[in-house]
């Protein structure tokens, strides 16, 4: 989100980065249907202002996440919330999560995981 706000990485380099890592795990496991589940990021403290460019690259690369979940085969959007972290009191500093805050995503991931996997 930094380098997009930056201008050094375009929305478009940081989703083929993305699809590159997913391609990367996909083929060290010798599965090309591997299913992958995303979070949604959050903002840190010097993100959240709307209006900012700091803002505007976090919010790319949400965008991005969506648009990757949405159309990249066997990739999930498995939790949306850590966006709104900050306004819940999820947050244990400036820019990380507390264990609440990481509980509910890590359920929201294996839920979201058990239940396209069907297991």
């Amino acid at each position: 989100g930094g380098r997009i706000a930056a201008g050094t990485v375009s929305a478009q380099e940081y989703t083929d980065g993305t699809i590159d890592v997913f391609a990367f795990f996909r083929e060290l496991t010798d599965k090309s249907d591997l299913d992958v589940f995303v979070s949604k990021i959050g903002f840190s403290m010097t993100t959240l202002v709307p209006g900012t460019s700091a803002h505007a690259g976090y919010v790319a690369v949400q965008e991005a996440q969506e648009s990757l979940c949405r159309d990249a085969a066997h990739v999930h959007m498995a939790f949306r919330l850590a966006p709104t972290f900050f306004d819940v009191g999820y947050m244990s500093d400036h820019i990380h999560y507390n264990q609440a805050g990481y509980n509910m995503m890590g359920e929201a991931l294996a839920s979201c995981a058990a239940t396209t996997l069907n297991i």
